[in-house]
């Protein structure tokens, strides 16, 4: 099996072992949060993504250990397939040193022409701060600042402990950079949801990480309860034993919408098949909906096999 590592890096505090607690556990993990140590030194541990074994690397930030990293980067840093840096966006008296850091590791990436994609997660961008003018000009110019890194592709997010999807869409988004066929999945998706007026679509594994999704405009409360729904549907069906759930709530705008999560066993792996639609004020046509995209699942299913084969 293909190893691919990974590397989880930025200042001691910045929240990068909060981060990888919330994506392996997903609930409860609030509290747990609290009780973390600083990380010393690295941290390392393994995990199964398609047909990927994945090597990741918690990097503890304290100052010490960032300069043995950089003394010996051959030793630390080469062999790197994605990285993820963690900025903490409320500490702004270290923006200057947070980016000085990874002025530091870019250089040494582009020393030995290792042109890696880098997810920046603006962490700890609590969603009681979304509005914040201040915050938000704040991270404005610091984005601004990171651009000058033309060599990388470079992605931002905006996380926090408090929004899993949020912390998902980062991580699924570096992880989609292993495999060349994820955009063919995400075309095909978005070909589906127009073909069948659907709100949203997602292909997701049975750790959470997102293989492949599509979503009209929605706002990103709403994504949200989606996402918190899938996981506590997910426990359902895991602990169950079921094959399909179906399930229905509304939007915040008050709008209902009916969705469902089937199990599709791929290459002797269950993913999960999520699919939402938006409800007729006619059940029936919202019934009539549902039947064609249910008659669509066997085709839908063979499509997805030859994608993420």
């Amino acid at each position: 099996m293909p190893r691919k590592s990974i590397k989880f890096l930025g200042l001691d505090d910045a929240g990068k072992t909060s981060i990888i607690l919330a994506i392996k556990e997903k609930f409860g993990y609030i509290e747990k949060v609290e009780k973390l140590k600083p990380t010393k030194l690295v941290e390392r541990d393994v995990f199964q993504f398609l047909n990927l074994e994945i090597i990741r690397h918690d990097f503890g930030g304290q100052e010490q250990y960032r300069d043995d990293y950089l003394r010996n980067p051959h030793k630390y840093l080469a062999n790197t397939d994605i990285v993820y840096y963690v900025i903490d966006v409320q500490n702004n008296d270290r923006y200057t040193e947070s980016t000085e850091y990874l002025d530091s590791l870019l250089l040494y990436y582009k020393e030995v022409r290792e042109y890696i994609p880098v997810m920046i997660l603006l962490h700890k961008f609590d969603p009681k701060l979304k509005e914040d003018r201040d915050l938000n000009k704040r991270v404005l110019l610091l984005k601004q600042s990171l651009l000058k890194y033309k060599e990388f592709q470079i992605y931002f997010f905006e996380t926090s402990i408090f929004d899993i999807k949020a912390i998902m869409d980062a991580f699924s988004t570096g992880l989609s950079f292993l495999y060349e066929n994820i955009e063919m999945l995400y075309n095909y998706f978005e070909d589906v949801s127009k073909n069948f007026n659907l709100v949203f679509i997602s292909l997701l594994d049975s750790a959470g990480i997102t293989i492949g999704e599509y979503y009209t405009a929605l706002r990103l409360i709403d994504k949200l309860k989606i996402y918190n729904l899938y996981l506590e549907v997910l426990k359902k069906v895991q602990s169950e034993n079921k094959e399909l759930y179906e399930f229905s709530d509304k939007f915040t705008n008050g709008k209902r919408f009916s969705g469902v999560i089937e199990v599709l066993n791929l290459s002797g792996f269950d993913f999960y098949l999520l699919l939402i639609i938006e409800e007729q004020e006619d059940l029936e046509k919202t019934i009539g909906a549902l039947d064609m995209i249910e008659a669509e699942k066997s085709r839908m299913e063979t499509i997805i096999s030859q994608i993420i084969s």
